[in-house]
């Protein structure tokens, strides 16, 4: 048992998306080992789980000039002007915490601790995407977070790369990944071929693509059916074009759109396999860890973390962002081969137990944590935690899926 020190964790994103719910997840365990206190800007679902696993949450809800803020721009001057006020209720909130320690998930969250905490209190982030190498960035890390920071936790090597290269300190920046649902392997599916593609309906994702080689490969495999499961989250334009792209391309009645499925185990009923196809680099993909961990294997694109997962020919295949024909013989090869199919799942599940043990995540981070409070040595700074490849990091993901 280690020394219980105060948490301060502090999550300013307004909707409840990839970087929250690996979030909740990691601090599953931590009333057992710490005492952690999370500010949220209000966002109703992550104070609901918060209350599950019995953690206080303070609420400090942001203003609108300043939510609208992205990492792609430099704030406009309402937005700097609500930025001051909202500094300013943070620190006080903080105050009244006492926090010995501040880890932060989201990028408005660190960004306000960097500029409202005092520069003694250790601030840990954890780092959830490959960040944009804009100038704006990088003026933003190596002027003020990389200085801040006093360890920054990443989801993948991918991740690290690009944070060390925008200006975070390599030997203040790990690398641990995410750990894999602890769920039991799904049974051989039955009935015509489902493939699912699962995931946030945005044009990063590429489900496009995906409909595009399903379509192309429709006419060899006419029962086969395609679940696109996802909810749009900056407005319904892409969702409304996915379906009209379906209906062009003769397959309407064999793309099913679904979105109120939660739990793998209803969204992964029946899956014989999962496409993931992202356009740009995705760090860490929760729904790929989702399917090893069931057994499923995966036909993805070579892009951000995902290499670091997908073992190319074993535990699934690994195509080019944006290639369609590549996508459709990856996926013909699978379907029409469900013996391989099965072969390469049950290698999926294996690498998900040894590389993404959730055992392993959580001891991981419970140990990043006590570094920052200065109960147990800090993990290595070589990219990696003592003891294998496991999570995390800063900013939050082009939300994941």
């Amino acid at each position: 048992m280690t020394d219980r020190g105060r948490v301060l964790v502090i999550d300013l994103h307004r909707s409840f998306l990839g970087a929250q719910r690996v979030l909740v997840d990691a601090l599953s365990g931590a009333p057992e080992s710490h005492d952690v206190v999370v500010l949220t800007a209000g966002e109703p679902r992550l104070g609901a789980e918060l209350r599950r696993l019995g953690i206080r949450e303070v609420a400090v809800p942001m203003p609108d000039a300043m939510a609208s803020v992205t990492r792609r721009k430099a704030p406009s001057p309402k937005a700097v002007l609500a930025a001051a006020g909202y500094l300013r209720d943070v620190r006080r909130a903080v105050a009244r915490i006492a926090p010995d320690a501040v880890v932060v998930n989201t990028p408005k969250a660190h960004v306000v601790a960097a500029l409202a905490l005092p520069r003694a209190l250790p601030l840990g982030a954890r780092l959830h995407d490959v960040l944009p190498p804009s100038r704006y960035v990088r003026v933003l890390v190596g002027g003020l977070l990389a200085r801040r920071t006093s360890s920054a936790a990443c989801v993948s090597d991918a991740v690290r790369r690009s944070a060390v290269g925008l200006g975070y300190r390599p030997e203040r920046t790990v690398t641990f990944p995410n750990g894999a649902p602890d769920v039991e392997p799904i049974g051989l599916p039955a009935g015509p071929p489902l493939v699912a593609v699962v995931g946030q309906l945005e044009p990063w994702k590429g489900q496009d693509v995906v409909i595009r080689a399903f379509a192309a490969l429709a006419p060899a495999m006419p029962e086969a059916r395609l679940r696109v499961l996802g909810r749009p989250v900056k407005g319904p334009a892409f969702a409304r074009f996915l379906r009209c792209l379906a209906a062009d391309l003769g397959v309407a009645d064999r793309v099913i759109f679904e979105e109120e499925l939660t739990g793998v185990g209803e969204i992964y009923a029946g899956v014989d396999l999962l496409v993931h196809a992202p356009v740009q680099a995705d760090p860490l993909p929760t729904v790929i860890l989702e399917a090893m961990a069931l057994g499923i294997p995966v036909v993805a694109t070579a892009v951000g973390g995902i290499p670091e997962m997908v073992e190319d020919g074993v535990t699934g295949v690994l195509v080019p962002p944006g290639d369609a024909p590549a996508l459709e013989a990856a996926i013909g090869r699978l379907l029409g081969d469900p013996a391989a199919a099965r072969v390469m799942g049950d290698a999926g599940r294996q690498r998900a137990r040894e590389r993404f043990s959730r055992a392993r995540y959580l001891d991981e981070h419970a140990r990043w944590i006590d570094g920052l409070l200065g109960t147990r040595p800090p993990l290595a700074a070589d990219g990696h935690c003592v003891g294998g490849d496991t999570d995390v990091a800063i900013l939050e993901p082009q939300a994941h899926g």
